[in-house]
């Protein structure tokens, strides 16, 4: 089964290291930890998101980056027909 794009070794190592501090519980280490978000869970679902917000971000780059390369190619009135064989 393919992995998810935002799934890196370097994030699912990130993962881990997370969950081994805090023993899935509180990420920050408070004891009693009252604060929900604070969880392992609910922590790293946050996290994951902000991986996906990157990714595209960095997919959309990209392709404005390809986008200008190939914008001047094209000239019009320009018979292209059999140019590239």
């Amino acid at each position: 089964m393919a992995q998810p794009k935002w799934a890196t070794p370097s994030r699912q190592a990130q993962l881990v290291s997370i969950f081994i501090r805090s023993r899935g519980f509180c990420v920050f280490g408070h004891k009693a930890c009252g604060i929900p978000s604070h969880y392992y869970e609910v922590y790293i679902e946050g996290l994951i998101t902000d991986w996906k917000a990157q990714d595209r971000q960095q997919d959309t780059a990209q392709w404005q980056e390809e986008r200008k390369r190939f914008s001047g190619v094209l000239v019009e009135g320009h018979d292209w027909i059999g140019y590239f064989c």
